[in-house]
């Protein structure tokens, strides 16, 4: 929800609805909205370095189809 909606668009109520979490059960693991959208960001960057850095750009290609390549993966993922 906050990839998609942004981050202060996207309340403590949205996310507990969206994810069927009770506010202890949230807070149990995440100490404030703040952590969360580290939590996110986290995922996101963990996620770029896997399929982006590790994967294609590290692939034995030429640099221009790994620029395709990269750009093309980039799009679809902020498609998605």
């Amino acid at each position: 929800m906050i990839y998609q909606n942004g981050y202060e668009a996207t309340s403590i109520s949205d996310i507990m609805a969206a994810a069927a979490v009770g506010k202890s059960q949230l807070y149990y693991y995440f100490k404030s909205k703040k952590d969360i959208g580290l939590a996110v960001l986290q995922q996101i960057v963990a996620e770029w370095d896997q399929q982006l850095v590790h994967g294609i750009l590290a692939a034995d290609q030429p640099a221009a189809p790994a620029l395709t390549a990269m750009l093309a993966w980039v799009l679809d993922f902020h498609r998605q």
